[in-house]
């Protein structure tokens, strides 16, 4: 998962990046409300998380509102110390996922995190079910038949993108940027290198089958073979 952490004074989010990082995963630290926009329309983040600082922090209201205009639709999560009921509907009703009241766990943030992208790409369940291949969320592991995939870092971050956004198209480039968040980016090759390691992890774990589509120069596709099988057999009885 990929974080956005925007932060007027940066104080909480040095210290919520490391605490992501532990967790194993990405994040950014953005002061500006004006660079975090930009931020946004460059780089494809799983989630925002802001701070609120007070009452009248017109400049989250402006972030939300001129986020949403633009047609950004990445989740994000309030984070303050107000527990003003009518600065939260406000909030909410601009575009704000979810809010949450410091001080918080952080194990509580991330899990409100990961429910929001669930929730946001349309899985209500900690864990994505493809055929044979499960891919646990909460836990950041997949299976294949009950057994554990040894799976690098890299290759499984592949894996829950793909997963988060089964049947979507995503591009070479957006999985260098969700890998390398921009910084010391290697070539764009390496990208087939990943998904060629984790076709073959993954095909050997359930007996050939291949869950990971080529777009040829575009980009790869998760599909369920189960779901494609259905769907053509369908069609035939309709033609039939």
């Amino acid at each position: 998962m990929k974080v956005l952490i925007v932060d007027p004074t940066a104080t909480m989010g040095s210290s919520l990046k490391v605490l992501l990082a532990n967790e194993g995963y990405s994040a950014d630290v953005i002061n500006a409300s004006e660079e975090a926009m930009s931020y946004c329309k460059l780089y494809d983040y799983d989630i925002i998380i802001k701070d609120f600082k007070a009452d009248k922090d017109m400049d989250s209201y402006q972030f939300l509102h001129q986020l949403r205009s633009s047609g950004i639709n990445t989740p994000l999560i309030m984070v303050s110390e107000q527990k003003d009921e009518k600065n939260l509907i406000e909030l909410l009703n601009l575009g704000a996922d979810d809010f949450v009241h410091k001080p918080f766990n952080v194990k509580e943030l991330i899990a409100r995190c990961r429910a929001v992208v669930r929730r946001t790409q349309g899985h209500s369940a900690s864990a994505i079910q493809i055929g044979r291949l499960k891919i646990d969320l909460r836990r950041n592991l997949a299976e294949a038949g009950g057994q554990i995939l040894n799976l690098t870092n890299k290759e499984y971050s592949i894996l829950e993108l793909l997963a988060i956004r089964k049947g979507v198209m995503i591009s070479k480039e957006m999985f260098l940027n969700h890998l390398y968040n921009g910084m010391d980016e290697p070539e764009i090759k390496i990208v087939d290198v990943f998904i060629c390691r984790l076709r073959k992890k993954i095909a050997d774990a359930t007996n050939g089958d291949n869950f990971i589509q080529t777009i040829w120069g575009r980009g790869y596709i998760l599909h369920d073979p189960a779901e494609e099988a259905s769907s053509n057999n369908e069609e035939v009885m309709k033609a039939g």
